[in-house]
């Protein structure tokens, strides 16, 4: 969640004074496989962590649905984000 964090504060207030993780973070579109040339992925890159921005979406729903499960709350309607994707 630390880059989230980043991320958000980042693009709020264009630049950090006290990043959780990498105030520096950069992300990017990149070939899936250079060999073909048509498949793309966005990632960001934070410490020498590289992520791909679909597997840091589905993290932060992870954490936020084991917060909410945790505090004995429910999420009535749960989405399949996995259908959404390409």
């Amino acid at each position: 969640m630390q880059i989230c964090r980043d991320i958000c504060n980042r693009y709020k207030h264009y630049t950090l004074s006290s990043p959780s993780l990498d105030g520096e973070f950069s992300i990017q579109r990149r070939l899936v496989d250079p060999f073909r040339g048509d498949e793309w992925e966005w990632t960001v890159i934070a410490d020498k962590h590289n992520l791909t921005l679909w597997d840091l979406m589905m993290r932060c729903i992870d954490f936020w649905e084991a917060l909410v499960a945790a505090h004995g709350l429910s999420i009535d309607d749960k989405v399949d984000w996995e259908s959404y994707r390409d």
